[in-house]
């Protein structure tokens, strides 16, 4: 009985303890579509495009919600807002659009994206006042280069096991810590994501409630 107690306790502890050493709080990112081939588009074609399917601001407004193994997120996109949660009992990420009853939902230990490369570079860049290493992964899919700073945004991977889509799980085991920059470039696509504003609060978790909805589609 002595023995399975102490089992249960230093599992207890294990579990408390990967959730305070992680993040709790918000990250706003402004998101930049790129042109991704300026010898074909020109530039002047590229932004009357991202003015039109973004708005007059020209980019897309993400705000992210960290607690323990749950993430959601707000994104704003021209006049539309959008949502997105992860659900760490399925692994299902659900997506849906502000005053829709039906979502989108993804399985996120499902990917296509294989790891080919990784490359550590010398370069270091100061984002919000922080200074950041860079990391620059490469797949299938194209390259991601990642900034971080390990001792900022801690998340133990142990939290999202299994996450591969994004190649977050990986992402988390590699540099232990949420990225204040991320640049992706693949087939015609090129975005840049950067930090604007982190906020470590703690958060309710009705936050993290999925709505009901009157239908999911699965892809």
């Amino acid at each position: 009985m002595n023995r399975i107690f102490l089992t249960i306790t230093l599992f207890l502890s294990t579990i408390v303890s990967l959730y305070s050493q992680s993040f709790e709080g918000t990250i706003t990112y402004k998101n930049e579509l790129i042109n991704p081939d300026p010898a074909t588009i020109t530039q002047e074609t590229w932004n009357t495009q991202t003015m039109t399917s973004l708005g007059e601001r020209g980019y897309i407004l993400l705000k992210y919600y960290y607690k323990g193994n749950h993430y959601m997120s707000e994104s704003i996109v021209g006049n539309e807002e959008g949502y997105q949660m992860y659900d760490p009992i399925s692994k299902l990420v659900y997506d849906w659009q502000k005053g829709s009853s039906q979502a989108t939902a993804s399985n996120t230990t499902i990917s296509t994206e294989v790891v080919s490369g990784i490359e550590y570079l010398n370069d270091k860049e100061t984002i919000l006042g922080i200074e950041c290493n860079i990391l620059v992964i490469t797949s299938n899919e194209g390259t991601m280069k990642l900034w971080y700073n390990k001792e900022y945004l801690k998340m133990d991977a142990l939290l999202y096991s299994g996450h591969k889509s994004g190649n977050f799980e990986y992402i988390l085991n590699e540099i232990g810590c949420l990225p204040l920059r991320i640049e992706q470039k693949g087939n015609m696509t090129h975005a840049i994501q950067t930090a604007i504003e982190i906020k470590e609060q703690k958060l309710e978790n009705t936050i993290f409630t999925l709505p009901t909805f009157s239908k999911v589609i699965n892809y």
